[in-house]
C-alpha cells in the first residue's frame, strides 16, 4: 500500500523544514504533502524551496482550522496516490528512524484498525492513547487545580493495557498517526466544526459504534517537541478558550450533554478561566 506523509505548518517552518530533512530520504513514503494552513509569516516562501517530485507544497486559502488542514492533505494525497495509508503529523515532531514508519506501514489495516499511532515521548513524559471521555470526566476536569489530575484518572489505561506489538484503545494524540484512506472515505474525514483540539476524540467517538479500531504500538516511539507551534501563534489565554470552544462542540454534539450539563460545563470553564486571569495578573505585577 502507498503511503503519504501530511505535514501541517502554521508559522513554523523552521520545524517544518526540520521534519523535512528527518524524512526525506525515506524510501517507504511515496509522497510528502506540507499542508501550509495560511501561516501569517514567510512560511509558504520559505517551504517552496522544499517542493521536488516527493515533496508538495499546498496552501489553504485561509485558516479555518487543525481538522480542515488535514482534510486538505489527506484529499491532496489520495487525488495523488488513491488508494493509501497517510500519516498525519505535527511539524514538531522527530522520527529516529525509518524502520519505525515501515513497522506502522506493516500493522495498519490487521484485525480492523484502520487509526494506528506510536508511542509519543514529550520531555520525560510518555503518551499513549486514552478512553474517550464521559461528560462527568469533561466537567471535573474543568474544575481549577485539581481538574487535571480527576480528569487523567478517569481516561488513562494502568500500564497494564500496553502488553504485547498493540494495544487497542479509544483514541491517540492528533500529533502523530496513521490512518487509512479506506476509513477516511467512509466517515467523510475529519470533523472541521473545531478550530483547535478535540479532534482525537472526535475521531474516537466516531469510531465507536463501528468496526473499526483504534490502536497504538507499544514497540514503537517519536518524539513530539510538544507545541513548539502553538505557542508561537497563540497566548494562554486564547489558547483556553480555543480548547473549551471544542470541548463545548464535542460533549453537545458527541456526548450528548444535557442542558444541565452544559451549564455545568461552562460554570467550572469559567472558574479556570479566572484562575488564568489571576496569574496573569500577578505574573505581570511581578515583571513591574
Amino acid at each position: 500500500m502507498k503511503l503519504a506523509f501530511i505535514i501541517l505548518n502554521y508559522n513554523d517552518y523552521p520545524s517544518t523544514s526540520a521534519l523535512l530533512e528527518n524524512i526525506k530520504d525515506y524510501q517507504i513514503i511515496d509522497l510528502i504533502v506540507v499542508v501550509d494552513n495560511h501561516s501569517t509569516d514567510k512560511s509558504y516562501q520559505e517551504l517552496l524551496n522544499w517542493e521536488s517530485e516527493k515533496i508538495h507544497l499546498i496552501r489553504a486559502d485561509e485558516n479555518k482550522g487543525f481538522a480542515s488542514g488535514l482534510n486538505l492533505g489527506c484529499r491532496y494525497a489520495k487525488n495523488v496516490l488513491g488508494k493509501c495509508h497517510l500519516i498525519l503529523s505535527n511539524a514538531d515532531i522527530v522520527i529516529g528512524k525509518e524502520e519505525n514508519i515501515k513497522e506502522l506501514n506493516d500493522l495498519i489495516g490487521k484485525r480492523n484498525i484502520e487509526v494506528l499511532a506510536p508511542v509519543i515521548t514529550q520531555k520525560n513524559d510518555i503518551f499513549r492513547g486514552w478512553k474517550i471521555p464521559t461528560i462527568q470526566a469533561e466537567i471535573l476536569g474543568n474544575l481549577p487545580v485539581i481538574g487535571k489530575k480527576i480528569y487523567q484518572k478517569k481516561i488513562n489505561y494502568p500500564e497494564s493495557h500496553y502488553k504485547g506489538e498493540i494495544s487497542i484503545v479509544g483514541t491517540v494524540s492528533g500529533c502523530f498517526f496513521m490512518i487509512t484512506s479506506t476509513l477516511l472515505d467512509k466517515i467523510g474525514y475529519f470533523d472541521e466544526n473545531t478550530f483547535l483540539y478535540y479532534e482525537e476524540n472526535i475521531l474516537g467517538s466516531r469510531l465507536l459504534k463501528t468496526k473499526y479500531q483504534i490502536a497504538v504500538a507499544n514497540k514503537i516511539t517519536v518524539f513530539h517537541n510538544h507545541s513548539v507551534s502553538v505557542d508561537k501563534s497563540i497566548n494562554t489565554i486564547k489558547k483556553y478558550k480555543a480548547l473549551k470552544k471544542s470541548q463545548a462542540y464535542f460533549c453537545k454534539e458527541y456526548l450528548h450533554a444535557t442542558k444541565f450539563q452544559l451549564l455545568l460545563l461552562n460554570m467550572t470553564m469559567k472558574l479556570t478561566l479566572l484562575t488564568l486571569y489571576i496569574r496573569n495578573f500577578e505574573a505581570k505585577k511581578k515583571s513591574h
